[in-house]
C-alpha cells in the first residue's frame, strides 16, 4: 500500500499549502497597515485643511484689523458700554451712532469668530494643540478686553459666546 503522508508529493503539497497560508497572512497585515497608513494621511490633511483655513483668515487684513481696534476700544473705554447703550444710540441718527455701530459690529464680529473657533475645537475640527500655540496669547487678552462686553451681552442672552468663554478658561488655567 502506498503511504500518502510520506511520499515526496505529499510533504510539497504540504510546503504548498503552508506557503499559500504564509502568504495571505502577510498579504493581510500589509493591507491592514496600508489602512492604518491612509487614515492617518486622511487625519494629516484634515488638520492640514483647518490649518490653510486658519492662515486663510488670518491673512484676512480686515479681520486683523477688526482685532486690533477692538484691542484699542478696549483700552480707551469701557467695553461693556458698548453693549449697555444699545438702546440709546439706535435711538440716535448721527455720526455717533454710525461709530458705535462701526465699534459694536467689529467687537460682535470678533467675538463669534473666537467663539467659532472654540466651537470647532470641542466638536474636534480643529486641533486644540494648535490653536493654542498659535492663538493663546492674543484669545487670552482679547477675551479680558471684551469679558464686560460678553458679561454684559449674556444678561440678555446667556448662551452668547459660552464656548469662546470656557476656551478662555482653559486656556489661562494652563
Amino acid at each position: 500500500m502506498f503511504d500518502v503522508l510520506n511520499s515526496p508529493f505529499s510533504v510539497t503539497i504540504i510546503a504548498l499549502i503552508g506557503s499559500f497560508l504564509f502568504l495571505r497572512h502577510q498579504i493581510k497585515k500589509q493591507r491592514n497597515l496600508q489602512q492604518q497608513r491612509i487614515k492617518k494621511q486622511r487625519e494629516l490633511q484634515q488638520q492640514t485643511l483647518s490649518i490653510q483655513e486658519m492662515q486663510r483668515l488670518w491673512g484676512d487684513r480686515s479681520f486683523h484689523g477688526d482685532i486690533a481696534d477692538v484691542m484699542l476700544i478696549g483700552k480707551e473705554a469701557d467695553i461693556a458700554q458698548y453693549a449697555k447703550d444699545r438702546k440709546d444710540h439706535l435711538d440716535k441718527d448721527s455720526e455717533e451712532k454710525k461709530k458705535w455701530v462701526e465699534e459694536t459690529t467689529k467687537i460682535v464680529r470678533t467675538i463669534n469668530y473666537f467663539d467659532l473657533i472654540s466651537v470647532g475645537i470641542y466638536e474636534g475640527i480643529y486641533d486644540s494643540d494648535i490653536i493654542e500655540r498659535i492663538l493663546k496669547d492674543m484669545v487670552l487678552e482679547f477675551y479680558d478686553r471684551t469679558e464686560p462686553f460678553i458679561k454684559e451681552i449674556q444678561k440678555q442672552y446667556p448662551q452668547s459666546a459660552i464656548d469662546f468663554e470656557k476656551f478662555a478658561k482653559r486656556l489661562k488655567d494652563s
